[in-house]
């Protein structure tokens, strides 16, 4: 049989096509969940530390639950990574990056969503489609990807994997009971039974960590190889162990690594963790972002069922947040921003906007330079929330007496009901360094944003969509402040959000720059739609 290349260490997507399905049917899924009918859950299972390895489930029909906790350090920053337990079906709780089937209640977090992604691991198993609750999910996973996440209520459920194109193949039917955070069922070992360690295939719950500590990244090994015995894993050159006697269908404790690139060794598992290497590979990782790395296919391919060499296959754990950048600070020149080192624009100029952009969920270094300078203007860890949207603000002034540079973080989906088609969602972030409070006045509907203060922004308010002439006066209770300016009219087409920037100088002549006050306006529905990532 044909050698197969597998990708190299990265983040495994699935193909447009398992997408555009995923999408669609998950919102059927969504539509029939409804979250459980609750009973005696309650949030039983939740504790302050992740708690248990994987349990393999190689059968069908039976119901399982998924162990909860997460907040935990969870890792080991020392010596060993973290053990784990043999490959049964049913293992004890040994590492904390991992979930136990153990029982807990139905619907432990009534009203809250889980996350779900699968990972094909099972190097002879032929492509596979995932159905949650009898709604068809995810088609034609293939070994070696690894999903996106899925949101579906937290509470139980259904999960069934049959061969792509054949239906009654069945090779997983389970119940399980999720909690509201993110989880990877991985599916591996084999279906031909045809290696020397006669590895049923089988399915493991995982859960996932998804906020680390934003002076470290987060790694576990998940092992996946039908054919290699139990496993260390050191760093090249240090000799540190991150992972000790790590078996098939087993996954370690989280590690705690700097970020930076590593090369890890895969060694054959020995008491003092220096018994042969089987295999190496490179790891680059980020702070405050966690890892799940697969070791995907066979050490010896030529007496396996399939030839596929072993190659690790890295993915990023948790849900993502998207953030983007808007430059408003009239007396600074184009600016480069970055989150965690990763470059969002080089050159964002005045009055500029970025796409959003996805990253990992949890602290993240955003930081913002001017062109030519030896130090930041703004270098801060701000916290993401996972599925969130966020607006980072370049506002303020560099020259001396003036109002300080100081970044605004705007959470883009706080108080913002879903427009329809006829309106539209619009909120106002003042920002112009030399104005008082203001209200801003609609011609065609009176007084949309009421009493803003710099700095500040408006809460999003529901408007038909349409054209607007705005003009902003000074802030009064009964709306009759002196006028400030009046702006260019503006289209707000209906079934869109909209952030208005008031920035700029009302008197240019007396400041830092000549920038004329003005009102920019940012499409958020049109940017998100179009997010790109950073990884």
């Amino acid at each position: 049989m044909t050698d197969h290349s597998l990708p190299s260490v990265g983040s495994v997507r699935p193909s447009r096509r398992t997408l555009l399905v995923c999408l669609v049917a998950l919102m059927t899924v969504l539509a029939g969940c409804g979250g459980g009918t609750g009973g005696g859950g309650g949030d039983a299972g939740t504790t302050g530390t992740e708690t248990g390895t994987s349990a393999t489930a190689p059968g069908a029909g039976e119901t399982t639950s998924a162990d909860s906790g997460d907040t935990g350090d969870g890792s080991s920053s020392g010596g060993t990574g973290g053990d784990s337990t043999d490959g049964t079906t049913t293992q004890a709780a040994t590492g904390d990056g991992n979930a136990s089937m153990s029982a807990m209640g139905v619907n432990a977090s009534e009203g809250q969503n889980a996350s779900i992604r699968v990972a094909h691991m099972s190097p002879d198993a032929s492509a596979v489609n995932v159905a949650v609750d009898g709604q068809e999910v995810l088609t034609g996973v293939s070994f070696p990807e690894v999903s996106e996440y899925l949101s579906v209520p937290a509470g139980q459920h259904r999960v069934r994997i049959t061969e792509a194109g054949s239906s009654s193949n069945v090779l997983y039917n389970e119940t399980a009971t999720f909690d509201a955070r993110p989880y990877t069922l991985v599916a591996s070992g084999e279906v031909s039974n045809g290696t020397r360690s006669s590895t049923d295939f089988g399915v493991s719950l995982l859960a996932d960590r998804t906020a680390p500590s934003s002076a470290n990244a987060s790694i576990r090994l998940t092992h996946v190889a039908p054919d290699a015995g139990p496993v260390d894993v050191t760093i090249n050159g240090s000799g540190r162990v991150l992972f000790d006697n790590v078996t098939f269908s087993n996954a370690s404790r989280y590690a705690e690594v700097p970020g930076g690139n590593y090369t890890l060794d895969i060694r054959r598992a020995t008491g003092n963790n220096s018994g042969p290497i089987v295999e190496n590979f490179d790891l680059e990782v980020s702070n405050g972002t966690a890892y799940t790395v697969f070791t995907a296919g066979y050490l010896t391919p030529s007496r396996a069922p399939v030839s596929v060499s072993l190659e690790p296959i890295t993915a990023t754990d948790g849900l993502a947040a998207t953030i983007r950048f808007a430059h408003v600070s009239p007396d600074v020149g184009p600016v480069s921003v970055s989150v965690n080192g990763q470059l969002a624009d080089r050159t964002l100029p005045y009055s500029a906007t970025t796409e959003y952009f996805e990253v990992p969920a949890g602290n993240r270094t955003v930081t913002i330079t001017a062109p030519n300078a030896s130090e930041p203007l703004y270098r801060e860890a701000v916290a993401l929330n996972a599925s969130t949207n966020y607006t980072v603000v370049a506002a303020g002034e560099t020259a001396d007496n003036g109002r300080s540079f100081d970044p605004v973080v705007l959470n883009d989906d706080t108080d913002r009901e879903k427009p329809t088609t006829s309106t539209a969602n619009a909120r106002l972030l003042h920002a112009a360094p030399d104005a008082p409070s203001v209200n801003v006045v609609a011609a065609e509907r009176g007084v949309i944003f009421d009493g803003v203060a710099y700095g500040n922004a408006s809460n999003y308010t529901m408007i038909p969509g349409g054209n607007y002439t705005f003009e902003a006066f000074v802030a009064t209770a009964d709306n009759t402040g002196d006028d400030i300016a009046a702006f260019p009219a503006e289209e707000l087409p209906g079934g869109a959000s909209y952030t208005l920037f008031l920035a700029g100088y009302v008197t240019p002549g007396d400041e830092p720059s000549s920038t004329d006050i003005e009102l920019i306006v940012a499409n958020d529905t049109e940017d998100y739609v179009d997010r790109g990532s950073l990884d």
